[in-house]
């Protein structure tokens, strides 16, 4: 499965660049960047901001595009249609000044973001993610001091805290505090992280 809305971009991106270049993402009132935010019972909201040239491609050419990448996934999955609720696209917000658009799209699980954009991405207990076939043997450090590290063994013992497995190097908040981040993770805020790693994924485990 293709990195879908990673492909969906490029090709607005692409055929801009042959007329005024393929500009940088903006900033808004709200969103500054795209992000992720992962609510209590798991489910993904992503907001996608991204550079847009109405001149080249209109917002309802991209919703087209987007909602038929949602079908071919749902096609792979054996499902027929939108009338599931796993992929949707909520709303597409047009920012013409600054010739940009935000994207927003809810995933019922992890699982669901992980499947539609082929990019690791888990979120669930650390027992959960054992039992996904997911591999834990990373060393994460004590967000509350530095100098403190946790291994496998440790990671193990905590089989109910929830952790997280980032492939995208994008911003994520999550819904419980952050206790442990591996070296290549950003901990901005309590909740707040932000991956940077150039291979494997980022590894983040709250309370």
């Amino acid at each position: 499965m293709k990195k879908r809305l990673a492909l969906i971009f490029s090709a607005i991106c692409l055929c801009a660049a042959f007329f005024t270049g393929c500009g940088k993402a903006v900033s808004t009132v709200e969103i500054t960047e795209t992000s992720l935010y992962i609510s209590k019972d798991g489910k993904v909201t992503a907001y996608i901001l991204e550079a847009f040239e109405q001149d080249y491609y209109s917002v309802s050419e991209l919703r087209s595009m987007i909602e038929e990448e949602i079908d071919a996934y749902y096609l792979e999955l054996g499902y027929s249609g939108q009338e599931n609720s796993l992929v949707k696209l909520v709303d597409i917000t047009e920012l013409p000044e600054k010739q940009s658009i935000l994207l927003k799209m809810e995933f019922a699980t992890s699982k669901e973001y992980e499947g539609f954009n082929d990019s690791t991405f888990f979120y669930g207990t650390v027992q959960e993610a054992y039992a996904g076939g997911y591999q834990l043997n990373v060393t994460l450090k004590d967000v509350s001091n530095s100098q403190k590290t946790i291994s496998e063994k440790e990671i193990k013992e905590m089989k109910d805290n929830h952790i997280l497995l980032i492939e995208d190097n994008i911003k994520v908040y999550l819904p419980q505090k952050i206790l442990y981040a591996s070296q290549d993770a950003q901990v901005i805020k309590t909740k707040e992280a932000m991956p940077n790693h150039t291979e494997g994924y980022s590894c983040i485990l709250t309370n």
